[in-house]
């Protein structure tokens, strides 16, 4: 039901970028999650399969749902297969924090309240609170990680400030979940490589 422009961009451009593959020859470069990913798709259907069954999972809801499942999974192909080089990682790095900035000062601005305090802090184009807190967790933790590998002092002034910019309207908007989840991904992220995000 819920569906958004870019439930037809990405399809769009995963097949513009399959073509030219084809057409130009080149190589994939290897998911390295296709075990994982074959196996949420089997859970998936089962579940699907089990919950209409069972009378408790409309199929037309639950299909829509897996398809956006697949959208995500059309991301990471595209993302893999043509982001390239460092520069271009960084500059999507510092594209998406942008964005993420911009998505959230836009949320903060129009919510309710001067002190946006009146309720929680939904995302953009009424996105609940749970996953816009999600997004906001996801792009913060790119920040820190920008913030601890940053090589000159203005890149990690400017990571640190995103951190901070972000993780701001993610108190507000109530998601204990996502506050949670960023706090586990410093942890491992502390634990596998970097002990000073203990400290943070």
């Amino acid at each position: 039901d819920n569906l958004r422009i870019e439930d037809f961009l990405i399809p769009a451009l995963a097949i513009s970028w399959a073509g030219r593959s084809l057409l130009q020859r080149e190589p994939l470069a290897p998911p390295l999650i296709g075990g994982p990913a074959l196996a949420a798709v089997v859970i998936c259907l089962l579940a699907t399969l089990a919950g209409s069954v069972m009378g408790s999972t409309s199929l037309r809801t639950a299909s829509l749902h897996i398809v956006k499942y697949g959208e995500y999974l059309l991301i990471y192909l595209l993302f893999l297969n043509n982001v390239r080089t460092r520069q271009e990682f960084r500059a999507l790095a510092a594209f998406a924090l942008m964005a993420a900035l911009l998505s959230a000062f836009t949320a903060a601005s129009s919510a309710p309240g001067a002190d946006l305090g009146d309720g929680r802090l939904s995302g953009p184009f009424g996105e609940t609170a749970n996953i816009f807190g999600g997004y906001l967790a996801i792009h913060a933790a790119v920040a820190l990680g920008l913030f601890l590998h940053a090589p000159t002092r203005g890149i990690r002034f400017a990571a640190a400030a995103a951190a901070v910019g972000l993780a701001i309207p993610l108190l507000y908007t109530y998601s204990r979940t996502s506050v949670a989840a960023l706090m586990a991904a410093c942890a491992a992220f502390a634990i596998l490589r970097e002990r000073r995000l203990f400290v943070i």
